[in-house]
């Protein structure tokens, strides 16, 4: 099997999983440009990043739990976690590299500014999004990680 079909068959398993996070997203940038995100690095408006909730960070590896021959999150661990990002009709790549209280605004994912230009065109306020961890192995059938609550 070729490689891009490889990677095809690969992408469209993760997409019939359920999403790490759905619901409306957002994007941030303006006082919080230059300042240290919670994974250490400088905050720019026009890197390809994004922040999740605070009670979705979770740094240590000891939040997981092994169930038969998968590894189920007890909480997510989004933290420097690759993500695929899609709206209705794109899909974009983000890096998490901080947190906020996106919950209390009814958000679930706050994207840099270039982010979420990339993904709809035009700086619009909330937008509906659908996002899966993609870095990291989970299930050793599907390679990929669910995220049910």
């Amino acid at each position: 099997m070729s490689w891009g079909l490889s990677w095809l068959l690969s992408l469209t398993m993760l997409l019939m999983q359920p999403a790490a996070l759905e619901g409306p997203g957002t994007w941030y940038g303006g006082v919080y440009i230059g300042r240290v995100t919670k994974g250490g690095t400088i905050y720019t408006a026009n890197d390809m990043t994004a922040a999740v909730d605070a009670a979705l960070w979770v740094l240590s590896p000891d939040s997981m739990e092994c169930v038969g021959d998968d590894v189920l999150a007890s909480r997510a661990s989004f933290a420097n976690r690759r993500l695929l990002v899609c709206s209705c009709a794109n899909c974009i790549v983000v890096k998490v590299t901080d947190t906020g209280y996106l919950q209390q605004a009814g958000v679930v994912l706050d994207l840099s500014r270039r982010a979420y230009l990339a993904l709809f065109g035009k700086l619009d306020g909330k937008q509906p999004v659908r996002a899966w961890v993609i870095d990291i192995a989970v299930s050793k059938s599907a390679g990929i990680i669910g995220h049910n609550g």
